[in-house]
């Protein structure tokens, strides 16, 4: 439920979805998205509750570095020159209860 939500945030904001779980030995990416010619890593964090902290905070080094080596075997997939690309995150909190989201989007999370 959190990777559709968040590919629909990010449609609605101007983002065109390029792959969704995109997979590799070493992690995995989300979602990659394009918007004005930058390549962005999207990694997002679904919640119910914040019982074991805010979804951000599971984004830890570890999690980057396997973020990092992935996005360089996506970029070495495409057949262009130089990319702009940068690592954003997207938390999701639900709501069960009222069947609603609450969507925090926070870009360039590495710098």
């Amino acid at each position: 439920m959190g990777e559709s939500a968040a590919a629909l945030f990010l449609e609605r904001r101007g983002f065109k979805i390029l792959k969704k779980n995109f997979w590799t030995r070493w992690g995995e990416i989300d979602i990659i998205a394009e918007r004005g010619g930058a390549v962005h890593f999207i990694e997002v964090k679904t919640r119910s509750g914040l019982r074991c902290g805010e979804p951000e905070e599971a984004i830890n080094y570890f999690k980057l570095r396997r973020l990092r080596v992935a996005a360089e075997i996506f970029l070495k997939t495409r057949q262009s020159r130089e990319i702009s690309c940068q690592f954003d995150s997207l938390a999701v909190l639900v709501d069960e209860r009222r069947g609603a989201a609450t969507l925090r989007f926070k870009e360039n999370i590495v710098s």
